[in-house]
C-alpha cells in the first residue's frame, strides 16, 4: 500500500505516481487525500464531509 496525503499541492506528480506502479502492480493499493480527483484507472472517489 502506497499513503499519498494532500495530493491538491502536487497534483500532477501525486497522479503519476500513483499511475506508474499501479499498471506494473495491479495489486497494490493506494490511499490518496485530495481536494479533486486524480483521474487514474479503477479510482474509487469517497467525499468526506468538512
Amino acid at each position: 500500500m502506497i499513503v499519498l496525503d494532500n495530493c491538491e499541492h502536487l497534483f500532477d506528480a501525486c497522479a503519476e505516481l500513483a499511475g506508474t506502479p499501479l499498471s506494473a502492480c495491479p495489486d497494490l493499493r493506494v490511499l490518496a487525500t485530495s481536494r479533486q480527483t486524480l483521474g487514474n484507472t479503477g479510482e474509487h472517489v469517497s467525499t468526506v464531509p468538512p
